[in-house]
């Protein structure tokens, strides 16, 4: 059985330009960015669980601040998009074709 996926929300304010520039290429592994120093991602608790590991070994944890918010499914279809980010496909509604 497949383990459960969660949309979670990653934001963070890093003071140093290169820790601040590891931890956005780090998180681009593990989703899409949405705003400058915000990623959305969904993952299963194994690969959560390992973004949480490679964050903090990235991070200053006395200098720098980063926020893991997971959304549950009624969160995810209640979101608002305005302006740029329209666009957007909200997670779990993506549309596959095979050919």
């Amino acid at each position: 059985m497949p383990e459960t996926e969660f949309s979670y929300i990653i934001c963070y304010d890093i003071c140093d330009d290169k820790r601040r520039n590891q931890v956005a290429k780090c998180l681009e592994g593990y989703g899409d960015r949405i705003q400058y120093s915000v990623f959305e991602a969904r993952l299963d608790e194994k690969l959560y669980q390992k973004m949480l590991k490679d964050i903090a070994q990235i991070i200053e944890t006395d200098l720098d601040s980063v926020h893991v918010f997971r959304l549950c499914a009624n969160c995810m279809l209640e979101r608002v998009a305005i302006g740029l980010a329209i666009g957007l496909t909200p997670p779990g509604t993506e549309r596959y074709w095979i050919v």
